[in-house]
């Protein structure tokens, strides 16, 4: 939060603060706020702060709910070294037994590139599938921290991913075959969830990135595709 001045015994707003109110086009010094914008500024950083000491990193701001008696005060976050597209997640606190309780779902991210991994491994260790690029949002997990093995994910997470195959690297005629495989393992493992798997015409598998694979759902680009899901 902001910190009070030894002489005017007025809150002083930090570096971070400031530069959200600037990209916000609202004024950066704390007196000339209204009354609404100094609560929120001064909750955003100590919500920030909260998730910080608890994972040891630091995050950035990208968007602040003040709580009603309809909905708790919540604050969307993402790592100063992630995506605030594709990473962002939710802090929300409420006051209990005098003091305030915080909760977030960092962890959905926090254990992603390591999930994407376990898909991965099953594509190109487990049935030599060539070159694999994996995207995966996870949607729920049980998980309280990022897991040492693969095997800690299974039946402790929920997930909607997409996956692309190199078309360079595997035969069409292997497809339904991987595909009924895929299904097996999702199944064995207990990971439910959705799951597109595209295999991509030569010459395209090296464009996509976690920043334009949508648009690599368009049928110019694939061979084939197909809906994995497990409910």
């Amino acid at each position: 939060m902001g910190k009070l001045s030894d002489d005017s015994k007025k809150i002083i707003l930090n570096a971070r603060q400031k530069r959200i109110l600037r990209e916000q086009g609202i004024p950066v010094e704390y007196e000339n706020l209204v009354e609404s914008q100094k609560e929120a500024i001064v909750a955003i950083e100590e919500m920030l702060k909260a998730a910080e000491y608890k994972y040891k990193k630091k995050f950035a701001y990208a968007g602040y709910i003040p709580g009603t008696a309809f909905e708790e005060e919540q604050l969307i976050a993402y790592p100063e070294d992630g995506s605030r597209e594709d990473d962002s997640f939710t802090i929300k606190r409420q006051m209990k037994n005098g003091r305030m309780d915080y909760q977030d779902d960092y962890i959905n991210i926090a254990v992603k590139p390591l999930f994407e991994k376990y898909l991965e491994n099953f594509f190109v260790s487990e049935q030599e599938a060539g070159r694999v690029k994996v995207f995966a949002e996870v949607t729920k997990t049980d998980l309280l921290k990022v897991p040492e093995d693969f095997s800690d994910f299974d039946g402790n997470i929920i997930s909607v991913n997409t996956i692309f195959i190199d078309g360079e690297c595997f035969e069409y005629k292997k497809f339904n075959a991987l595909m009924d495989n895929y299904r097996e393992w999702l199944k064995n493992h207990r990971l439910p969830g959705g799951n597109e798997v595209i295999l991509l015409k030569d010459n395209v598998f090296d464009e996509v990135s976690e920043e334009n694979y949508y648009d690599y759902y368009d049928e110019e680009y694939y061979i084939c595709r197909a809906d994995c899901d497990l409910n």
